[in-house]
C-alpha cells in the first residue's frame, strides 16, 4: 500500500509538471504583435538590402567591368582575361572583411549559436539575462549576415534574423516592463524573443507559418518543438501575422516597396 501511494503520488507531480509546461506564455498578445511588426519591417528592410547588394556586386559592377568601356588598370586586365576571377575576389575580401571585423572589433558577438544556447537551457532561471542589448549588437549581426551573403557564400541569412530578431524581442520586453513598474519576467523574456525571431523571418521571407516553427525548433535538443518553447507558439503566430499584415498588407502597397 505504501510503494502504491508513492507511485501514485509521484504520478500525480509528473502530471502537474507537465500541465505548467503546457500553459501558456503571459505575454499579452497585443505586445507580441507590436514586436511582431516592428521585427517583420526589420526583415523586410534587410531582404531589400540584400536585393540591392546583389544588384550592385553581380550585375553593376560586372557589367562595368566586362563591358565595352574597358579599363585600362591591371586588375581589370586580369579580370577579363580571367573572368571567374571575379568571383574569388568577391567572396575573398568579402569574407575577409567580415573575419577581420568580427575578430578584432566584435568577439563577443551575439550570435545563433547563443540564441540556442540561452533559450533551450531548462535548468537556469536566469538565462535571460544573458541576452545583451539590441543597440550594441542588432547592426554588426545585420551588416555581417549581409555582407557574408552578397559575397556568395553558402550561409543562408536565416539564423542571423533570428539572432536579430530575439534581441530585439528581448529588448523591446525589457523596456515594456520597466515602462510598466512590473517586475523582471524570464518569461515574457524569452516568449518575445520568440515572437521577435518569427517576425524578423515572416518580413525577410514572407512565410508566416515558417517563422515561428523555425524560431522554436532551433531551441529544441530533440524532434519537434520543445514544451517549454511551444508556451510561446500563439504568440509567436500572433506576432508573424500581424508583423505579414503589416509589411506586406500596409507598408508595400502605400509606399510602392
Amino acid at each position: 500500500d505504501g510503494r502504491a501511494t508513492h507511485l501514485l503520488h509521484s504520478s500525480a507531480l509528473d502530471t502537474a509538471d507537465h500541465d505548467d509546461d503546457n500553459e501558456l506564455s503571459e505575454t499579452p498578445l497585443p505586445l507580441a504583435m507590436g514586436v511582431g511588426i516592428v521585427t517583420a519591417l526589420i526583415g523586410y528592410i534587410y531582404s531589400k538590402c540584400m536585393k540591392t547588394g546583389f544588384n550592385l556586386l553581380w550585375n553593376l559592377i560586372p557589367n562595368a567591368l566586362f563591358g565595352g568601356n574597358n579599363s585600362s588598370s591591371r586588375l581589370c586586365k586580369l579580370l577579363h582575361q580571367y573572368p571567374a576571377a571575379y568571383i574569388v575576389l568577391v567572396m575573398t575580401l568579402g569574407g575577409g572583411l567580415v573575419a577581420t571585423l568580427s575578430t578584432f572589433y566584435f568577439p563577443k558577438l551575439f550570435s545563433a549559436h547563443d540564441y540556442v544556447h540561452v533559450l533551450s537551457d531548462t535548468s537556469s532561471a536566469n538565462k535571460m539575462d544573458q541576452f545583451p542589448k539590441a543597440r550594441n549588437h542588432l547592426l554588426p549581426v545585420m551588416v555581417f549576415s549581409l555582407l557574408m551573403s552578397i559575397s556568395g557564400f553558402s550561409l543562408g541569412p536565416e539564423a542571423p534574423m533570428v539572432t536579430a530578431g530575439g534581441l530585439v524581442g528581448v529588448s523591446l520586453a525589457r523596456k515594456y516592463l520597466k515602462s510598466t513598474d512590473k517586475k523582471s519576467s524570464a518569461s515574457m523574456e524569452e516568449t518575445l524573443a520568440y515572437c521577435g525571431a518569427a517576425g524578423t523571418l515572416t518580413g525577410f521571407m514572407n512565410i508566416p507559418l515558417a517563422g515561428p516553427i523555425f524560431a522554436m525548433e532551433m531551441t529544441s535538443r530533440g524532434t519537434g518543438i520543445s514544451s517549454v518553447a511551444a508556451k510561446s507558439w500563439n504568440a509567436a503566430m500572433a506576432a508573424c501575422f500581424a508583423g505579414l499584415v503589416f509589411v506586406r498588407g500596409g507598408l508595400v502597397p502605400d509606399l510602392g516597396l
